[in-house]
């Protein structure tokens, strides 16, 4: 009768912890894009456009284009700091809402049982 319940523990914490790092994981996939998107926009600002528009005619449609980072000294301090913000969300999004998402489904689990 114990290991029934003790299987069926085991199943009820398992079940709680993929539900919660799967919303984990779809969460920090949209903070991610957000945030790289946000950085781009930023970086765009301090770009020069004829550089790029040079490379786009000589290549077309086919070339990516990736935006490189300005130096601090070119960005205004707002800038600079939502472009290091942007770094750190990009960075350690996945293991903020991993762990917030695991204590989560502990404190559940533990409040259910």
């Amino acid at each position: 009768m114990e290991k029934i319940r003790n299987l069926s523990l085991k199943k009820t914490i398992l079940f709680y912890f993929v539900i919660s790092l799967t919303a984990a994981f779809l969460l920090s996939v949209f903070t991610v894009h957000f945030a790289r998107n946000m950085q781009n926009e930023i970086w765009e600002k301090y770009i020069d456009y004829a550089d790029y528009t040079d490379v786009f005619q000589q290549h077309g449609k086919k070339y990516e284009i990736e935006i490189s980072r300005p130096n601090q000294s070119q960005m205004n301090r707002l800038d600079y700091h939502l472009s290091e913000m942007c770094d750190f969300i990009e960075t350690y999004s996945v293991l903020i809402f991993s762990i917030v998402g695991s204590v989560a489904a502990v404190f559940f689990f533990i409040k259910t049982s």
